[in-house]
């Protein structure tokens, strides 16, 4: 079965109300003329004032001011209308004299064209609708005035004759300047009035008509009149319209046009952004399973707060992955210890960009040692940190064992040369006691005294230096269990170091090395311990002529390297140390020739105990040496201004001497004249 669709025609629908109005009009003006021409021009008036009404009230809204221009003169024109109407022939309200009702008409006429002419000006322009209205006012105010209450104004009706000369002239000019509109709207074709331009041609063409007619009419009531009034009925039907449709249906049917291209843009735009958003969580899901595949946490942080972590960060703080880390302080799960340099870190800090660093990480029970690599992301839209962490606590104890078994396998080491040191240096002395015992007894009866002199002076040396090495290993195991504690006293450092330097003179004389003291004062105060210093001295001393050259020098001064501090400087020309083992040999049983043939005896025990005796007496120790340049050691303490004034008296003197003089023999027992 067809079905048939009725399609209705706007244009129909919207001239059947004038059509019927026009058909009433024509039955009416044949009943009563006068009637008829009323309710023509109050239609007439009603449609001025719509227009008036309409361009005010969309001003702000219109999009230009052409339209409004022309309203507010319509509105205008209504007012001239009203007077026309009601000084018309047979109201006589305000006039009886039919030339005031034709004056009004023509005046009207000549108001309107010229509002139209004028409103072309302001179709790309904008209006003052209030200064527009006020010069309105004025004019058709002065004109009107004029109109009823003088003869300024032509004539244009003389009852009984008909039309004047000047009214039927300007007819013809109005219907001519009408005409001239219609070519400026024909010429901007729509650019500027857009599409409503053809029902204002249309409006035009009806004046034109009505114009031309109303030349023609002789008596007010003749059938021409009614015709032109008809055809000026209609002509302010198409002016209604196209404003109306300028100023109210085409904007708003534009607005609802755009909404509806809005609105399927935004629906598009919002399919797209589904689209994209099922995209970006497909990505999303893909990306958290790679980092959550990761052997590594990573993390991310913004403004110090955790806003991402994958499932191996949770796992190395001993969380579950349903636990949550997110809006957390970074710093909540780093030790204390560690938060200055993540500060840094977060700071920008450029000496450690592109670094790895070790962290401890704790949560609750659990922590761990890691290795944070981090990168910085900075956007347009956000600046953020991305973490890669690695546990390392396996590498860390597998360290741990590593060091300690480096630590187990030196102190082997060390025992090792520590035994095969202490062996060597007590074999060696018994062994000369032995053999110069054997000596003497087998020859008692035969040798003399001179030589039984010489056999025991050997077997003293060597108790001597038994004793030296029973001494270093009492003391070094005293200073090491924190027993050995120094007897500080303010002494003059001078005379202590001046009094050490006489005793071992005898010494150097058997290699013929010549010693220099030198001092930029008599009396310099430290507190000090003097035994310990006697060693120390001792120690360098043996070491300066033990490691001497034959007939070389030996220099010892003591001079301020800077205020309140003193320094003793020990300095032999002999063999030097290497480079590479001057930073060993304040070490335990380290030596530089460590061989059992070496040239010079020695446990390695010794600058070892001197550089703890030094720091015991809050000293510093340094050296400097060059290979057959030889070495200087530097002691450095701190200047005292209390003095100690104790006067040794004869018998004092003379035992600290030899006190010192057997200490002087211990420590240079190693040394064979």
């Amino acid at each position: 079965m067809k079905i048939l669709k009725h399609y209705k025609n706007p244009y129909v629908e919207q001239s059947t109300l004038p059509i019927i109005l026009i058909v009433l009009f024509v039955l009416l003006s044949e009943k009563n003329f006068l009637l008829f021409h009323s309710i023509v021009e109050i239609f007439a008036v009603i449609i001025s004032f719509s227009l008036a009404l309409i361009a005010l009230g969309t001003v702000k809204i219109s999009e230009g001011s052409y339209f409004t221009y022309i309203g507010i003169s319509y509105g205008f024109v209504g007012v001239i209308n009203i007077f026309h109407i009601l000084t018309y022939k047979g109201i006589n309200l305000l006039a009886s004299d039919p030339n005031i009702s034709t004056q009004l008409w023509i005046f009207q006429r000549y108001f309107e064209v010229a509002s139209l002419l004028i409103s072309f000006y302001f179709i790309d322009k904008k209006v003052n609708y209030k200064r527009l209205i006020a010069i309105d006012t004025i004019i058709v105010s002065f004109f009107i005035k004029i109109i009823l209450n003088t003869d300024i104004f032509p004539e244009c009706y003389i009852d009984g004759q008909g039309l004047t000369v000047f009214k039927i002239y300007s007819e013809y000019i109005i219907c001519i300047l009408f005409a001239y509109i219609i070519y400026l709207y024909y010429k901007d074709g729509g650019k500027h009035i857009k599409y409503n331009y053809v029902f204002l041609i249309y409006s035009m063409v009806f004046k034109i008509a009505g114009e031309y007619i109303f030349t023609l009419y002789i008596g007010v009531y003749d059938s021409l009149n009614t015709t032109a009034h008809l055809l000026n009925f209609i002509s302010f039907c198409f002016l209604y319209k196209a404003l109306f449709k300028s100023t109210i249906t085409d904007p708003f049917s534009t607005v609802f046009k755009n909404l509806r291209d809005k609105a399927e843009e935004l629906e598009k735009s919002n399919e797209e952004i589904l689209k994209a958003k099922e995209k970006l969580e497909a990505e999303y899901e893909r990306y958290k399973k790679v980092l959550n595949f990761l052997p590594e946490g990573i993390i991310i942080v913004k403004d110090e707060k955790i806003v991402y972590c994958n499932c191996k960060m949770l796992e190395l703080i001993g969380l579950n992955p349903t636990d949550n880390l997110i809006d957390k302080s970074i710093y909540s799960i780093v030790e204390q210890e560690f938060h200055e340099s993540l500060k840094l870190i977060l700071n920008n800090d450029e000496e450690l960009k592109d670094k790895s660093l070790e962290y401890k990480l704790k949560l609750m029970h659990k922590s761990c040692d890691v290795e944070i690599s981090y990168l910085y992301m900075d956007d347009k839209e956000m600046s953020y940190y991305v973490f890669a962490v690695r546990d390392i606590t396996d590498r860390k104890k597998a360290e741990e064992m590593r060091n300690i078994i480096a630590q187990k396998k030196k102190e082997e080491e060390l025992n090792n040369e520590f035994f095969s040191n202490v062996s060597h240096e007590l074999k060696t002395p018994i062994n000369v006691i032995y053999t110069a015992l054997q000596l003497e007894n087998r020859y008692i009866d035969t040798l003399g005294t001179e030589n039984i002199k010489k056999y025991n002076k050997i077997i003293k040396q060597n108790c001597l230096r038994l004793i030296k090495l029973v001494n270093n290993l009492i003391d070094i195991t005293k200073i090491e269990s924190g027993f050995f504690q120094p007897k500080l006293k303010v002494k003059n450092i001078v005379s202590i170091i001046e009094d050490i330097t006489l005793s071992i003179v005898s010494y150097a004389q058997y290699k013929n090395i010549n010693i220099i003291f030198d001092t930029d004062s008599e009396e310099v105060y430290v507190k000090c311990d003097e035994d310990l210093m006697e060693r120390i001295m001792l120690n360098l001393l043996s070491n300066a002529v033990k490691y001497g050259k034959q007939g070389g020098v030996i220099n010892i001064r003591i001079y301020n390297p800077k205020e309140n501090f003193v320094t003793i400087s020990i300095k032999d020309d002999g063999i030097g140390i290497p480079e590479n083992m001057i930073s060993k040999v304040f070490e335990r049983f380290e030596k530089v020739d460590s061989s059992l043939s070496r040239n010079n005896e020695g446990s390695g025990i010794g600058l070892s105990i001197v550089k703890s005796l030094v720091e015991i007496q809050n000293g510093n120790i340094a050296i400097k040496s060059k290979v057959n340049e030889g070495t200087e050691f530097l002691l450095t303490f701190h200047e005292e201004e209390d003095k100690d004034i104790t006067i040794m008296v004869n018998m004092e003197r003379y035992t600290y001497e030899k006190n010192m003089i057997e200490k002087a023999d211990i420590e240079f027992s190693d040394i064979y004249a």
